[in-house]
């Protein structure tokens, strides 16, 4: 909870308890879509309503302290911006799975481009 309250800090938003339980919740589910979020948070805060979410989840956007997936037919998803890394995709289902690039790719990459600043990479395929 303290490298949540110390991100909200740094980007000086208000510690409230709602903006960490959003967060903690992003956090344990990965990835999640807006509606899900909602569910969740609302089984804490059940007073909490949907435009103070879509709020909080725009400002968290504005300060890049959680990343948008679109996702082709399917309900956006947002996760915790910890790294940049590609994305797999069902085209199916819509589940995400963060794909790690391994050292010897990053290298080649930065050895074509320079400095890594931002990765906008998904794959898409069938998991089911």
């Amino acid at each position: 909870m303290k490298l949540l309250m110390s991100i909200l800090k740094e980007h000086k938003l208000k510690v409230t308890p709602q903006r960490l339980t959003m967060m903690k919740i992003i956090r344990e589910k990965g990835h999640i879509d807006i509606d899900q979020l909602y569910v969740n948070l609302k089984n804490e805060f059940p007073a909490i309503s949907l435009s103070t979410l879509y709020k909080n989840v725009g400002q968290f956007l504005d300060n890049e302290i959680i990343r948008e997936i679109a996702i082709p037919n399917h309900k956006n998803k947002y996760e915790i911006s910890f790294d940049e890394h590609p994305h797999f995709i069902c085209s199916e289902c819509g589940n995400v799975r963060d794909l790690k690039f391994g050292d010897e790719v990053s290298v080649k990459i930065q050895n074509l481009t320079g400095e890594i600043k931002n990765i906008s990479l998904n794959i898409y395929g069938n998991c089911c």
